[in-house]
């Protein structure tokens, strides 16, 4: 009996380490289609930094 109660057990831990692992890959995948737009932000940002500081930089404004 000791070895049926067992053996559902790993069986049901099993299961939820498999379900943990399917569900944090898929959140890696869906994350990963982020990444470009997030690059081409930050790029467009700095660039609008850059050209907000030089413009103030030749009016001497702060």
């Amino acid at each position: 009996m000791e070895f049926i109660v067992g053996a559902v057990i790993a069986i049901v831990l099993i299961a939820a380490l498999a379900v943990v692992l399917l569900r944090r890959d898929r959140a890696n995948r869906s994350g990963a289609s982020d990444t470009p737009a997030d690059a081409a932000r930050a790029d467009a940002e700095a660039r609008a930094y850059g050209a907000g500081a030089a413009r103030n930089t030749g009016t001497g404004a702060i």
